[in-house]
C-alpha cells in the first residue's frame, strides 16, 4: 500500500512540475511568421529606418508675383536616390533630383521645374505650391517636409507650411 501511496505522489509531482514548465514557456508575439524553410530556420533579417528628409532650399519665379512660373528646391538625406519622393501639391514629382553627396553620410538632392513641366504637373499655373519629401520603400514611407511656394506682391516667396 505505501509503495502505491508514493507512486501517486511521485506521479501528482511530476504532473505538478509539468504544468509549471509548460506555464512558463510560452509562444512569443510576431508581427511575421514564414513558412519558406530558408526563413524560419533562422536567417537574418534587416530592416531599414526611413528617416525624414529636410527642405533646405526653395525658390519660386513668378510672373509679376501672380503666378508661379517656376520652382526649384532641394533637400538633404541619409538615404539613397531610389528611396527618395517629392510631391507637388500631392503629386509626384516627374523631375529626377540631382544628387550632391554623400558628405558625412548626408546625400543633397536638388529638382528645378520651369512653366512647362508645373503646367503639365499641376494642370495649370498656380499661385501656391505644396512642396513635400519624404523617403519611401515600398509602401512605408518616413514622416514628411513640408514647404510651400506661394505668390506675393509683386514676387513670391518659399519656406516652410
Amino acid at each position: 500500500m505505501k509503495r502505491r501511496k508514493d507512486l501517486r505522489t511521485g506521479i501528482a509531482a511530476l504532473g505538478i512540475l509539468s504544468l509549471i514548465a509548460v506555464g512558463s514557456v510560452s509562444a512569443t508575439p510576431t508581427e511575421a511568421a514564414w513558412t519558406e524553410p530558408e526563413y524560419a530556420a533562422g536567417t537574418a533579417i534587416t530592416a531599414v529606418s526611413l528617416e525624414k528628409p529636410t527642405i533646405r532650399t526653395c525658390q519660386a519665379g513668378s510672373v509679376l508675383g501672380l503666378l508661379i512660373t517656376s520652382l526649384s528646391f532641394s533637400w538633404t538625406s541619409t538615404m539613397p536616390i531610389e528611396r527618395q519622393q517629392h510631391y507637388l501639391n500631392g503629386t509626384l514629382g516627374t523631375v529626377l533630383p540631382t544628387i550632391t553627396g554623400p558628405v558625412n553620410g548626408v546625400y543633397t538632392y536638388s529638382v528645378s521645374y520651369n512653366q512647362g513641366l508645373l503646367t503639365l504637373l499641376l494642370s495649370l499655373l498656380t499661385a501656391e505650391v505644396q512642396i513635400e519629401v519624404r523617403t519611401g520603400a515600398g509602401s512605408w514611407s518616413s514622416s514628411t517636409d513640408h514647404w510651400e511656394a506661394r505668390k506675393v506682391l509683386l514676387g513670391t516667396a518659399c519656406g516652410p507650411a
